[in-house]
């Protein structure tokens, strides 16, 4: 092919010096490549956080939504199985009473829940700040002033509290809402006259059949709870959340500003005039944005402006049926995102601008020390061009291919005058039986082109006619790929003095596809300039072969790699030909060693022996054979499943190792059957004790009756705290408990584990000693409590009347100590460890006796450990038993 690169013509163009030609587009190159990086690491930057913003607000709000609803349910759902129970029955005054105390121990999250008569009556079970409930009672026949008492555990009245005021219920926002409604309603958000809190209440009409009004049922849920919850969700640095009823009035957000104003009793707040800037400027612009709040009834998502920083705003409607209509917005600055991003923008920028210096600096130096030997090669090959054969070059450069350059050009002015007659006569032989593209061009000694002969077969290798190629010198070379241009043009003369070379490249064929071209060149250099010879074909289906190849046995090695299964090729006799390892797949031998044995010299004698069942079963039925084996690998015994397969004369083995499916069916059928045992019994004995009072046996004796009728109150309570505790253990093993831990006084914790189990205590007669300590330790104090409960619970449990059970808490080099005596019968040795598993007690009787589910210990063992710490028992048989575990010590938690 001619090269316009070497064409010289007596009127020249415009001669650029090689220096700027290396330095220039290097430079240009640089820059550009810099600049389309910060560039485009800026963009994906943004987009990356806009995206980011997006998927954390729409998460957290789908949690605080999902909570917020089920926690507004939860008052409804009370109502409804005060509904339920009353319709079943017609409950005294002291019954109701037990029955709502019970229902509210059942929700914690309910602050209060509460019956109203149309005559004024009123009856409520009120949880307090201290947690503690209190009825509160109005007769209306007796007084118009609420009675309020405290209640123990038991739902049993104690001491008479302060009174919170006569008021009549049939006056509350309420009770008349839901007189209006109909049926279930949430009331409007009211202030308590008996504390300084703002509350909604859920109430439920309850009519008789002649559409009388019987009675009004509520429930009261206290606000500031959902402000507590928002305030655990983490949106950001410094994200916020606020909930604001149409009209604009607050009700909760993730800040510790409370939605009221206390000046005598609460205030409402209204989101326009608040005083937390954030939320008076947001709803501001959703107001306006919208027209009025009462508007947006679809989530709507902004990126706005407050003050000088841009947010995050995103808003979601909160309504049901039943009277709720809120909004909740979540806003995130953007600053929280891109900080550490403009930090790198900067970062990058500058290192950009010293990547462009050294380069810059690189390229002058280099340019130097290519061009200076480059100017005087052109001075000897221009002599050579003039026909002086007999000029000597020297060696002016350190370079080793400008060297071999200079060498080439001496060896080449020696042979092409030997070889051009030799050379001719091939090409004339060539040109008169090839199908492959040929062309011939000369460069005259006066640098003129003239293309001499291209082969018809060059328009079905390049697209292009033999007449296309002479009206456009630069053609061929215009078309050549530009990843490949540079190193062809290298090759070709003057720059490359090697006479001949044989490439490939890509080349744009005339119906805009890429073909990959085989070209083999030849030039030599006779008295008029230099003669070139070009041979190629259409290379491009064995290159697509050659790619498709290789990319499917790269695939093929990918997909292998990924199968679970060890693959086996073995011969029809048994004999291992290959092997492909698995990652995940362990095996008896190495490859290496395997390859070539027999089943018997690899396998166990039973295990050989099955494989060969196997292979000759495939061979004859001509479908895959499956079994499973037993393997013994490193002291583990391991199951595995084996598939054969005939493949002619080779067999397809495949094992995977399925231990782990055996160990979960085992555990599996394992729990199943002992949950199934120990939920069978307190079932049946409810079932005995309601079936005997409805066959009528006890309708003549109501002291059996009762007696039957606390035999399955007893065992339904055993049934739920079974349930319970397996709930417990669930979240615990499942790593859903998240513990919160914080420095603790070890004194308090034991002494809130006494105050919760003291009534259990006294019922046994049994007293509780505790060793005063002023240790700190470092721990979640809810679940060390429950650790401390279920202990104490248990050495009650076990120890008789009038003895003593002693808690105390000791400082040890690196943990805290904590240990519950107690003086009963005490545990075997072969029990000490065993009890802390599920469903494990010393005696199989103590289940029903004592009342336990066998999951305490293993529950405190499962907090304990989360911990980081230990728990063991020590006992004597018939002395007592003392229970200790150990909570790790940070640095300084113990004074």
């Amino acid at each position: 092919m001619l090269l316009r690169s070497i064409q010289g013509k007596k009127t020249r163009s415009l001669e650029i010096p090689l220096r700027l030609v290396l330095t220039i587009p290097f430079v240009l190159l640089t820059v550009g490549t810099s600049g389309l990086v910060g560039y485009l690491s800026w963009q994906n930057g943004q987009r990356s956080v806009h995206d980011l913003a997006n998927q954390l607000i729409q998460e957290v709000e789908q949690r605080a939504e999902t909570h917020i609803r089920a926690y507004l349910e939860t008052a409804h759902l009370v109502n409804a199985n005060h509904a339920n129970a009353l319709a079943l029955n017609s409950p005294n005054r002291a019954e109701l009473e037990q029955y709502l105390c019970r229902q509210l121990q059942l929700y914690p999250k309910v602050t209060a829940t509460h019956l109203s008569e149309p005559n004024g009556n009123f009856l409520g079970i009120v949880r307090q700040a201290t947690g503690q409930l209190a009825v509160h009672d109005r007769q209306n026949a007796i007084s118009s002033a609420i009675q309020a008492v405290a209640l123990d555990q038991n739902c049993r009245r104690g001491q008479p509290l302060a009174s919170p005021g006569a008021f009549d219920p049939r006056d509350r926002p309420w009770y008349q809402t839901a007189i209006r409604a109909k049926q279930a309603v949430w009331s409007p958000i009211f202030a308590w006259k008996a504390a300084p809190v703002i509350s909604t209440n859920a109430a439920l009409p309850i009519y008789d059949a002649d559409g009388k009004l019987r009675s009004v049922l509520g429930t009261s849920l206290v606000l500031s709870d959902m402000s507590e919850y928002l305030r655990t969700l983490k949106i950001g640095r410094s994200g916020q959340v606020f909930i604001i009823e149409r009209n604009g009035l607050f009700v909760a957000s993730s800040t510790t500003k409370e939605p009221f104003i206390t000046n005598g009793r609460p205030q409402r707040r209204s989101a326009f005039e608040s005083d937390l800037p954030l939320l008076r400027a947001s709803t501001a612009y959703l107001q306006q944005h919208n027209g009025k709040l009462e508007n947006i009834r679809q989530p709507q998502q902004f990126i706005t402006k407050f003050g000088r920083s841009n947010y995050f705003l995103q808003t979601i409607p909160i309504a049901d049926p039943r009277g709720i209509d809120w909004l909740m917005l979540v806003l995130v600055p953007e600053s929280d995102f891109t900080d550490q991003i403009h930090a790198n923008t900067q970062t990058t920028i500058l290192l950009s601008l010293g990547a462009l210096l050294s380069s810059i600096l690189i390229g002058l130096w280099l340019t130097r020390s290519i061009v200076r030997p480059i100017q005087y090669l052109g001075q000897v090959s221009l002599a050579l061009s003039n026909g002086d054969w007999n000029e000597t070059i020297e060696q002016r450069s350190s370079i080793a291919e400008l060297q071999v350059l200079n060498r080439s050009f001496q060896r080449m002015a020696d042979r092409l005058q030997q070889s051009f007659d030799r050379t001719q006569t091939r090409l004339n032989d060539i040109l008169s039986s090839t199908i492959t593209a040929i062309c011939r061009f000369r460069i005259t000694e006066q640098g003129q082109i003239h293309y001499e002969y291209f082969s018809p077969s060059n328009a079905d290798v390049f697209g292009y006619s033999a007449e296309e190629f002479m009206r456009d010198e630069s053609l061929w070379r215009s078309q050549i790929h530009p990843d490949d241009r540079d190193l062809i043009l290298s090759k070709m003369p003057p720059q490359s003095d090697e006479g001949s070379f044989s490439t490939e490249y890509r080349f744009y064929h005339k119906d805009g596809t890429i073909r990959w071209i085989l070209d083999s060149v030849r030039f030599r250099r006779d008295e008029t300039g230099w003669i070139v010879t070009g041979v190629a074909i259409d290379n491009t289906a064995r290159k697509q072969a050659e790619q498709a190849l290789a990319e499917s046995e790269a695939t093929k090695k990918q997909i292998l790699k990924a199968i679970p299964d060890l693959i086996i090729w073995m011969s029809a006799d048994g004999t291992c030909l290959d092997v492909i390892e698995s990652e995940n797949q362990p095996t008896l031998y190495p490859k290496l060693e395997a390859i070539g044995k027999s089943s018997f010299q690899l396998l166990p004698p039973d295990l050989a022996q099955a494989r060969i069942r196997a292979i000759q079963q495939a061979r004859e039925s001509g479908e895959m054979v499956a079994y499973e084996q037993q393997l013994q690998l490193s002291n583990t015994l391991r199951y595995e499943e084996v598939r054969v397969i005939s493949m002619g004369d080779r067999i397809l083995v495949m094992v995977r190792d399925i231990s782990d499916r055996h160990r979960i069916e085992h555990l599996k059928n394992e729990f199943i059957s002992v949950v199934s045992h120990e939920l069978r019994t307190p079932l049946t004995a409810i079932q005995g004790c309601l079936g005997l009072l409805a066959s009528g046996v006890y309708d003549q004796r109501p002291e059996k009756a009762k007696r039957m009728l606390d035999i399955a109150v007893i065992n339904s309570d055993r049934l739920v705290r079974l349930v319970n505790d397996i709930l417990d253990l669930e979240r615990l093993d499942s790593g859903k408990v998240e513990l919160v831990k914080e420095r603790c006084n070890a004194q308090e914790l034991i002494q809130k584990a006494v105050e919760g189990i003291s009534a259990i205590a006294e019922q046994n007669a049994v007293r509780l000693s505790i060793d005063s300590t002023k240790l700190q330790v470092w721990a979640a104090p809810d679940t060390i409590i429950q650790t401390l409960t279920n202990l104490l619970s248990n050495a009650i449990k076990f120890s008789p009347p009038n003895s003593t059970v002693t808690i105390s808490a000791q400082a040890q080099p690196d943990a805290i100590l904590f240990q519950v005596k107690d003086h009963g019968r005490g545990i075997p040795i072969d029990k000490l460890e065993t009890i802390f598993g599920r469903f494990q007690q010393v005696d199989v009787s103590d289940s029903r006796q004592k009342g336990g589910t066998g999951l305490g210990l293993a529950i405190c063992q499962s907090i304990v450990e989360q911990h980081g710490g230990n728990i063991w028992a020590e006992s004597i048989l018939g002395q007592g038993s003392t229970f200790c575990f150990t909570l790790p010590n940070r640095t300084g938690d113990a004074s």
